[in-house]
């Protein structure tokens, strides 16, 4: 469960910048919005946040910051070092060029507080740290320094478990000791990197081949439950589609009552290319004597905006399942604005998220801001500034004494919370002429 991410000298984010999914103690606003304190270890955490902002002004820089770093977890044991390639710092002031990157999160995992950041530029790590926040007291774990003037470039803390001379030897310059430790079965690091790498999801506009070869995925491996999950999700949206059935290369249904058995129908390889299947979605026909029947549309005879809530679909209901954190870019893509409210209820729905499952998007959706879905320490604005520096800062920051009565939507739109593009009037007034 997220509390705060950090970002420095990445991309457009010159200063440090920190997302934080804390609720404000003075808003008692939406309380449904909130993870329930004893799922969040009494903490008052959000279950939503929007990323609002001009284009350009480092919003989707954010979603990246967090994609490099869950990348740099998940790959920099495995002999990967292009991962750092993606560590691009600020460019536009010659101090910063040359500084590393930094990235920090603070999170909830299975009743613990973890703090955990690296500093890296291009070419090697130059630190890294994690500590334990067990019953509020703070817990070194381990504290890896790489400068030259560093005394010792391991630091261990007395509640570190397992080995430590030969875990830092084994670490690269250009690798992360968590995620080496994780690869020699350290619990502590095993579990953070499967946090990162199964509590963390990433969607983004380019993502799209990704999330059809999940959608895929999801289908052919899934039990019939989940695929009437989706379809009811899908008659929830007041979408027409009354059935999805999976086809084979010939043209044959598939496993139509027992999707598990495919295991036994099929070589691994064939299933890995998922190229011998085929989803199919069917829809209500109407006859000449009025009866109806059935007709059945390919992915691509559905429309743009079908085919991506398809994508999501799935995405949503293995987040829901697992209890994981959702990062979305471009929230808004090809959906109605009345969907994308829906997605928000979802998360706020107790019922339908039982685990406190987190969503954190950037958006364009105005509407959203007098939906009455967002509380003003969910609404968060980036900006750049006359040095082309991103800032990242929170509605709650910007007033903490609203007005009982507030068009947040006409005012963000005014410009009076900054975030938004200074245009230029390309027409001249009829005075000029």
């Amino acid at each position: 469960m997220l509390i705060e991410f950090s970002v420095t000298n990445f991309l457009s984010f010159k200063n440090k910048a920190t997302l934080s999914m804390v609720a404000a103690e003075r808003d008692k606003t939406l309380p449904q919005n909130l993870v329930p304190p004893g799922d969040a270890q009494g903490l008052s955490l959000l279950k939503t946040a929007a990323v609002y902002g001009a284009n350009a002004s480092g919003k989707s820089n954010l979603w990246k910051a967090f994609n490099v770093f869950q990348s740099l977890v998940i790959k920099s044991a495995f002999l990967d070092p292009s991962v750092l390639q993606e560590a691009i710092p600020f460019r536009l002031h010659e101090e910063s060029e040359n500084a590393p990157t930094e990235f920090e999160i603070v999170f909830l995992l299975d009743g613990v507080r973890y703090c955990y950041g690296v500093a890296l530029d291009r070419k090697k790590i130059h630190r890294e740290w994690l500590f334990s926040y067990p019953k509020k007291q703070t817990r070194l774990l381990f504290d890896r320094d790489m400068s030259r003037d560093a005394k010792e470039r391991f630091k261990f803390g007395p509640h570190w478990k397992g080995h430590r001379r030969q875990m830092a030897d084994m670490t690269r310059d250009n690798a992360l000791f968590l995620s080496v430790s994780a690869q020699m079965n350290h619990p502590v690091c095993l579990e953070i990197a499967n946090f990162f790498d199964s509590s963390t999801s990433m969607i983004s506009h380019e993502d799209l081949t990704g999330l059809s070869r999940k959608f895929n995925e999801f289908f052919i491996f899934s039990e019939k439950t989940e695929k009437e999950k989706i379809i009811n999700l899908l008659n929830l949206a007041d979408f027409s589609i009354n059935d999805i059935i999976i086809k084979d290369k010939e043209g044959r249904i598939t496993h139509e009552n027992d999707y598990k058995n495919v295991w036994t129908q099929y070589e691994l390889m064939e299933l890995i290319s998922l190229s011998n299947f085929e989803i199919i979605f069917r829809h209500k026909k109407l006859l000449m004597d009025g009866t109806e029947d059935v007709t059945d549309f390919k992915l691509n005879e559905e429309s743009t905006g079908t085919i991506h809530f398809l994508y999501l679909l799935p995405i949503l209901m293995m987040v829901f399942r697992n209890g994981c954190i959702l990062f979305i870019d471009e929230f808004e893509l090809h959906l109605h604005p009345l969907l994308t409210q829906w997605i928000i209820k979802l998360f706020n729905d107790p019922e339908m998220n039982p685990k406190g499952c987190q969503l954190v998007f950037m958006t364009h959706d105005a509407g959203l801001l007098e939906s009455g879905l967002l509380r003003r320490d969910q609404i968060w604005f980036t900006e750049k500034n006359q040095r082309g520096e991103s800032e990242l800062f929170s509605l709650w920051d910007f007033i903490k004494t609203p007005r009982k009565v507030e068009n947040i939507r006409k005012n963000y739109l005014a410009g009076r919370y900054g975030a938004v593009p200074i245009l230029s009037d390309i027409f001249p007034s009829r005075e000029d002429q």
